[in-house]
């Protein structure tokens, strides 16, 4: 069957006979598609790394625009015994339903890795969070003592 497809009268027949036909075995043709496998799962991880690396910057942005709106605000209830919790209630909500949706649409995919994935950037996300503002408040009721 080889031989009577690629005869110079049938691939000339089809104006093939000017391509220099080459075929490669079952384990080379095995071996470069686990090699695209390969780059497409770390393309694919790539992107979600970058992603989760996004969503941490936004998040830190929520953080510094809300310490700005809010500073007296929250500099005063701080100084007056309030916790963390109480004094970023709309941001923390935010944060956690914004993610609770998410997970609840990786749920519905059944997506084992999504929902680790997704735990771990809210995981992340509210350490930024409670890093990014935590740090800064503290420093400023140092500096003005």
């Amino acid at each position: 069957m080889r031989k009577q497809v690629l005869s110079p009268d049938n691939l000339s027949k089809y104006h093939l006979a000017d391509n220099k036909l080459n075929f490669a075995t079952v384990q080379q043709y095995i071996d470069g598609v686990q090699k695209s496998l390969w780059q497409t799962l770390a393309m694919f991880g790539l992107v979600i790394i970058l992603l989760i690396i996004l969503l941490i910057l936004l998040v830190g942005v929520l953080a510094f625009t809300y310490k700005k709106l809010n500073y007296e605000t929250l500099l005063i209830k701080q100084f007056l015994g309030f916790s963390f919790r109480q004094l970023y209630t709309l941001p923390l909500i935010m944060i956690s339903t914004i993610n609770g949706g998410a997970l609840l649409i990786i749920l519905i995919s059944h997506s084992k890795i999504g929902v680790l994935i997704e735990i771990l950037n809210l995981i992340l996300q509210l350490l930024i969070f409670y890093l990014a503002l935590k740090t800064h408040f503290t420093q400023k009721i140092i500096e003005r003592n």
